[in-house]
């Protein structure tokens, strides 16, 4: 019995947090810590990046390009390897549900690389997701 009301109690809160999350896109608008939080998410979600165990994270979500829209900047270590790049985040309604879009083009740069080994080293990659 307490489980069950553990569930029931976990889906109130989740319904309450999509209802909260997803009026705001099916308005169109989309806020800036709500950008940043959904890039966070994306960004977590690509195992590739190391974004979850990276150091000194910064997703900056200031620069909207309309209610919709916004641009972000991002940029993180992991040891020797630094990430930094620049996303789009925007809200969608194709479907009849809103959602949350994303893209990203981050470079990944190894300083180990830069710094020792021999000239033409391929030390610089390019993430883009779409």
């Amino acid at each position: 019995m307490l489980r069950l009301a553990r569930l029931l109690a976990l889906l109130i809160v989740a319904s309450i947090s999509l209802h909260a999350s997803s009026s705001a896109a099916s308005a169109g608008q989309l806020g800036s810590n709500e950008a940043k939080r959904a890039l966070h998410e994306a960004l977590a979600k690509n195992g590739e990046l190391g974004f979850d165990i990276g150091q000194d994270r910064k997703v900056n979500c200031d620069q909207p390009l309309s209610s919709a829209r916004i641009r972000c900047a991002v940029s993180w270590y992991l040891g020797d390897t630094g990430y930094a790049g620049s996303a789009l985040v925007w809200t969608s309604n194709q479907t009849g549900f809103p959602l949350i879009r994303y893209s990203y083009k981050i470079r990944r740069t190894d300083y180990y690389c830069l710094n020792v080994l021999p000239e033409g080293s391929d030390c610089v990659d390019v993430i883009q997701v779409r």
